[in-house]
């Protein structure tokens, strides 16, 4: 499945607005050295919300269960588990482990994987930036 990608953005411009706009983000490799790019960069996938294999480990926005807090992570495709794991508090990304939330902390991703709505992770511990597939 071809897809198409949006304007690249450095990972500190990233807000949440840009992820609940488009929830599935790719690193920009392919980029790196136009407009001082560099490997911290990610584009949008701009015209699917169905994560498939075709998407290599993107980025995804997720929703912590009973609560209005949104989080970003790698999905690993192979392992069908989530890493490198943030959410939006106070107006910028924080790790887990920067955070006070309470675990084990349910993630449900947005976009859909393999054509499912609502897949939920869990993460069991704020210094394992590491959620598996429920």
């Amino acid at each position: 499945m071809a897809y198409t990608t949006g304007k690249s953005k450095s990972l500190d411009d990233i807000t949440l607005d840009d992820v609940l706009k488009y929830p599935i983000w790719e690193w920009a490799l392919g980029e790196e050295g136009e407009d001082e790019q560099d490997e911290t960069w990610q584009r949008p996938i701009i015209d699917t919300d169905n994560i498939t294999d075709d998407i290599f480990n993107p980025t995804i926005t997720l929703k912590i269960k009973d609560t209005e807090l949104f989080g970003s992570a790698e999905f690993d495709n192979e392992t069908q588990s989530l890493s490198a794991i943030s959410v939006w508090l106070d107006n910028e990304w924080k790790i887990l482990n920067q955070t006070q939330i309470k675990t084990p902390i349910i993630f449900i991703a947005i976009p859909k994987i393999d054509g499912v709505q609502n897949v939920e992770f869990i993460c069991k511990s704020l210094s394992s930036d590491y959620a598996e597939r429920q």
